[in-house]
Parts: C-alpha cells; structure tokens; sequence
C-alpha cells in the first residue's frame, strides 16, 4: 500500500537514493515531516537500476575544467561521485537522518524521538516554504514593476 496514510503509519522510513523510480517519494517523506533515515555514501550513485540510467545526457553545457572540476555525467569517477554526493537534498537537507553503518541505523532508530524529528522537519518545511513564497513573491513584484 503506497498511500500517504500508510506511509504515516510507521515510526520512520528508510530510503535508498536512485534504488528507484519512486525519486519524488524522498520529497513526499520530506514534506510530511515523515523521519527519513538515508546511507551517508556516494556509493547508491552507482546503481544500475532505477533513476540511473547511463545512457542520459547530463549536461548540455560543460564549463572549463578549471571553474567546475568534476562532471555530473562521469559516472564511474569515484571523485566525481563524492563531490555530486555533497550536493545531493540527500546530503544536505536538514533533519534527514544519515547513518554510515547498520549498527547505527538501528541505534538511531532506537534513541532518536521520531516525534521531535517529525517536528524540526515541520518547523524547516515552513520555513523553506516562507523563503519560497517570499523569492517569488519578489520576483513577480520586480517583473510587474519593469
């Protein structure tokens, strides 16, 4: 059952990036302020299946090397990996937790208050929301005004 209600029903969720094609579903978890627990590794970039499809092109326009050293369509770069990996939502937004081992996984699990991360993931929903509106808001304001 894929429904939000059910989703909801659990404790937390354990999401593996690019395992599947349910991509936007990190965002759904996300926005309902749904505890999401994600492997801290630039490995699941290399997944054969799912949203990584090798034969796509990444990019139309590639910057000299020496402004923008690692190219999101080199695949097999170890070094290219890690750097896209730090720029994931995965890796950077707020409040997702990351483990490095299953060990701590289930430590987290055990320890963690889901209802206080369900809560800070709230709080910086709205906040991205506020700063969202208000960047459009402006931006309309400006495009009206010219």
């Amino acid at each position: 059952d894929k429904t939000f209600g059910n989703w909801l029903s659990h404790r937390a969720g354990l999401y593996f990036p690019y395992d599947w094609l349910q991509t936007m579903g990190f965002y759904d978890w996300i926005n309902m302020a749904f505890p999401t627990f994600v492997p801290d590794t630039p490995m699941y970039t290399y997944t054969m299946m799912g949203t990584n499809h090798r034969g796509w092109t990444a990019t139309i326009f590639s910057p000299p090397n020496d402004l923008y050293p690692y190219k999101y369509q080199d695949w097999n770069d170890l070094e290219s990996r890690v750097f896209w990996w730090h720029m994931t939502d995965f890796k950077v937004l707020p409040m997702v937790q990351l483990f490095q081992s299953l060990p701590q996984l289930f430590q987290m699990l055990t320890q963690a208050s889901m209802n206080s991360i369900s809560a800070q993931m709230r709080l910086q929903h709205l906040q991205r929301t506020h700063s969202t509106a208000k960047y459009w808001q402006e931006s309309l304001l400006r495009a009206l005004s010219d």
